[in-house]
């Protein structure tokens, strides 16, 4: 997956593996919904190797941020249509 972060020095491009999170069960732990950073992309360099354990924690904050607005539009989107289709 991928989105974009906005700083004062211009964009960056997160690129980032999303696990949600799945419930235990009697046989499997489970585990809580994460986002991995691949890369972090200014312009065409990847600086995520000169990035701070905290700067890719709070990237990685930003990534389930941007899970959680994307599945809520999708939400939206679904409830429109079938309000579309009722009508």
């Amino acid at each position: 997956m991928k989105t974009t972060y906005s700083t004062d020095g211009g964009n960056l491009v997160i690129e980032f593996d999303y696990q949600p999170e799945e419930r235990a069960t009697d046989v499997y732990p489970g585990c809580e919904e994460s986002a991995d950073v691949l890369s972090v992309w200014a312009g065409d360099i990847d600086v995520l190797e000169w990035c701070s354990d905290a700067s890719i924690a709070f990237f990685e904050e930003k990534c389930l941020e941007e899970v959680a607005f994307q599945r809520e539009c999708s939400e939206i989107d679904r409830a429109d249509a079938r309000s579309e289709s009722l009508a």
